[in-house]
């Protein structure tokens, strides 16, 4: 424990208990500082009250009077050491005479330790490192043993006090130092700082790899499989590059070996390393392996026939081996699904009617065989089919027919007797009539005959019309062929008369059809008429005042006139602008026509759309007539447009396209990037208000107009963006207007004017909210705080 010093003008009290006179001279005195060590000098401050003549200083230390030191006021810090008791003596002389005494004490202390400084090892550092922190340059004054304390940080937060930090205290990206602090049993002295380290990305590792798939074949990519990935660095992805050589010889890098490199046979290995975002791991090389054989291929098999002979031959076709062997292969024969031989050739093999031959090759490269392919089944007997099993004429014209032939023909691998050929009109009247055909007869295997049948247009119903032909089989085709339409006249004429007084006959041109006839008198329906055929003239009863100049009007169909059957509108779709990803498409049907000359009618369908578009056949623009049509591309990818065109009889032509809309610049949608400018602009407005000359001061109402606009705004994609604006937080002066197409925004602060203003400043704020949204529904926004000021000056 240490004493504190000590100041007294002893002989003064002394003198006063011995009740004699006191001394005029009296001394105070203080060492400094209070509590000293040995790297301290020790200052002696005597103050002397009254008269003196002379003033003697003495030091003792530990009871030992330092004669060396007599009358000094500094001892010096080399003189002393730690657990000494230094005693300063004052005497003060008046005159000749003591005229008073005192003393002063103190103890010499410890003296805390020193570092010069403190280093971290090593200077650069992963998260496999272990860092060594070592104090250096120890000082201590009174030669105490060195002890060193030390503490670590990790981005400012203690992390441990050994000498060493292991990387497991501390990750990739984080700061790391420590601090040495000398000890000497005692005190601490004061802690010195080490550099710091920026903990950088540690290699990955991996204990081994191996070539997938394996056995492999020249058909086959080869991949990599890792065993044992190790980085101290969460969150770094498994990655890998590798080099791959063929008999020794490097042939590609890359994470794959794609087919076409190897041969059969050829010895293949890869070196590989493991990387992450920043680093490359130590490279490890996979065991070899070895190409096998690829076993060929064969895309199709079919059966040769000779049903006379019963003979059956397999002929393979599309045969692949890319290991380039000679062609070679298996086959096997089923009859009803059950085992009938083996080899190219099932003879002789006779058959019965009804039975299935099916072969199923294995291609046979005389290493491997390839995957089995079976032939379509063969069916034994007669196949009689007639064609074809649509067909449509459209409407005819009175007084018209029209013929189609139909073909009878025998696709199976046996003769077949057909025994009759019936016709069924489903209740046409006659209207449809066929071709004599003589029966029974014979038709070999690949032979037909003709049928043909006749349609008269004026006895047409619209019903379908039936062909049944009878054969020696069990089965007996029957064919429906759809009549669409049925009959038309001809071309609609209107007679128009301009009558006489008291008329009532008007002859017509052109000899009409008379259940088409109708008369109009003046605009109005006209019922009792009658037509006089052999004149061709049309009478309106007597009942009927007609006047002079009264218009009389004859609408009529004509007979027909031609006999060539309705001809199917023409259709022609183009793409008259190929648009981009939400951009306007635009695709056009005005040159399709019509044979006839009929008017066309225009149906457009949507039938795909890329996946994830939500457009719908709602989004179609169509134009007035449509013939024309748009849509906005709401995805890249392909969109399914249909336009069919109709004509005055309903008979129609289809045109279908897929047209594909390219994406934006960057393929992946991006959202777009939005600025505003600065995030806090400042408008002002200067407001100078005036005195009259009764001075009376008045100060205008104070308008800032605030412009924003979306030239700053980018979208990477380069696609149609719309913008929505939205003002918040306002003091209540501002007024939002944003223009119609959204691409700017003006905002008015509107401040009434006041006398009590001059020489004052009126501030507002707000956020101002952007928005921007492309056409996939992505977006982006920013908000400024605008601030405005009216200055009233």
């Amino acid at each position: 424990m240490r004493r504190s010093h000590l100041s007294l003008p002893l002989l003064a009290v002394v003198a006063a208990l011995a009740g004699c006179p006191a001394s005029d001279a009296t001394s105070f005195l203080s060492i400094t500082p209070e509590e000293p060590d040995t790297t301290d000098d020790l200052s002696l401050e005597v103050f002397v009250a009254g008269e003196a003549t002379e003033t003697v200083i003495r030091w003792v230390r530990d009871g030992e009077a330092m004669d060396s030191l007599d009358d000094a006021e500094t001892v010096p810090a080399a003189s002393t050491n730690r657990g000494e008791l230094w005693v300063a003596q004052v005497t003060v002389l008046d005159g000749a005479t003591e005229a008073d005494s005192g003393s002063a004490q103190v103890l010499i202390g410890n003296a805390p330790p020193a570092l010069a400084a403190a280093t971290l090892d090593p200077a650069t550092a992963t998260e496999g490192t272990t860092l060594t922190c070592e104090g250096v340059g120890f000082t201590d004054p009174d030669g105490d043993t060195a002890t060193i304390r030390y503490q670590w940080f990790v981005d400012g937060a203690p992390a441990g006090e050994e000498s060493t930090l292991s990387g497991g205290s501390f990750d990739e990206g984080e700061l790391v130092w420590c601090g040495a602090t000398p000890f000497d049993g005692e005190h601490e002295g004061e802690m010195v700082l080490s550099s710091t380290v920026r903990v950088g990305n540690s290699p990955p590792a991996i204990a081994g790899a191996v070539i997938t798939p394996n056995p492999a074949s020249v058909r086959d990519t080869l991949g990599i499989a890792l065993t044992g990935w190790a980085d101290p660095d969460a969150g770094d992805d498994e990655d890998f590059d590798a080099r791959w050589f063929v008999n020794d010889v490097e042939v590609a890098a890359g994470t794959t070996l794609p087919p076409g490199v190897t041969m059969r046979g050829d010895e293949v290995v890869a070196e590989v390393r493991p990387v992450d975002e920043e680093a490359t791991g130590p490279s490890v090389s996979t065991d070899p392996i070895t190409v096998g054989n690829a076993p060929p291929s064969l895309a199709a098999v079919t059966i040769d026939h000779d049903a006379w002979l019963s003979v059956y031959r397999a002929v393979p076709s599309g045969w692949l081996d890319p290991d380039g062997d000679a062609e070679g292969y298996v086959f096997e024969w089923t009859v009803d699904g059950l085992p009938a031989g083996a080899g190219e050739l099932l003879a002789p093999f006779p058959l019965s009617e009804g039975q299935e031959v099916v072969v199923t090759a294995f291609p046979d490269d005389g290493l491997d065989l390839g995957e089995p392919v079976a032939s379509e089944p063969l069916l034994i007997g007669a196949q009689i089919v007639a064609s074809p099993n649509t067909w449509s004429f459209g409407d005819l014209e009175v007084g018209c027919s029209a013929t189609q032939d139909f073909i009878i023909e025998n696709l199976g691998v046996a003769p077949g007797l057909i025994q009759n050929i019936g016709l069924d009109d489903l209740g046409q009247s006659g209207a449809v009539t066929m071709t004599p055909v003589t029966t029974p007869e014979l038709l070999l295997p690949g032979e037909s005959l003709t049928v043909t049948l006749t349609f008269l247009a004026e006895d047409l119903a619209g019903a379908d019309v039936q062909i049944v032909v009878e054969t020696d089989s069990s089965s007996t085709p029957v064919l429906l062929v759809p009549v669409t339409a049925g009959a038309h006249h001809g071309p609609t004429e209107v007679a128009s008369f301009l009558a006489a007084a008291d008329q009532y006959s008007f002859p017509l041109a052109s000899d009409p059809v008379e259940a088409t006839l109708t008369v109009e008198h003046n605009g109005a329906p006209v019922t009792l008429f009658t037509w006089d055929e052999p004149s061709n003239t049309v009478w309106l009863d007597s009942s009927l005042t007609v006047l002079a100049d009264d218009v009389v009007d004859v609408t009529y169909a004509l007979m027909a006139n031609s006999c060539a059957p309705n001809g199917a509108p023409v259709v022609v779709l183009d793409i008259l602008s190929a648009g981009g990803e939400c951009d306007q498409v635009t695709m056009t049907g005005v040159d399709s026509s019509d044979p006839d000359g009929d008017p066309l009618i225009f149906e457009w369908s949507l039938d795909a759309v890329p996946a994830g578009s939500a457009l719908t056949s709602a989004d179609l623009l169509l134009t007035a007539p449509p013939d024309t049509l748009s849509f906005e591309a709401d995805m890249p990818g392909d969109y399914g447009i249909s336009l069919t065109v109709l004509d005055a009889f309903g008979v129609g032509s289809t045109a279908s396209v897929l047209h594909s809309v390219a994406a934006g610049l960057n393929g992946a949608n991006s959202p777009p990037l939005v600025n505003l400018g600065s995030l806090d602009p400042l408008f002002e407005t200067l407001v100078s208000c005036a005195t009259d000359a009764y001075g009376v001061v008045t100060c205008p109402a104070c308008v800032v107009p605030m412009v924003f606009t979306t030239e700053d705004v980018y979208d990477p994609d380069s696609v149609t963006l719309s913008f929505a604006w939205t003002m918040s937080n306002d003091s209540g002066s501002e007024t939002l207007t944003v223009s119609p197409d959204g691409q700017s925004a003006d905002v008015a602060a509107n401040v009434p004017g006041d006398a009590t203003l001059v020489g004052t400043t009126t501030t507002g704020s707000y956020e101002l909210l952007l928005e921007a949204t492309d056409c996939e529904g992505a977006s982006g926004s920013v908000t400024v705080t605008p601030t405005w000021a009216c200055v009233w000056q």
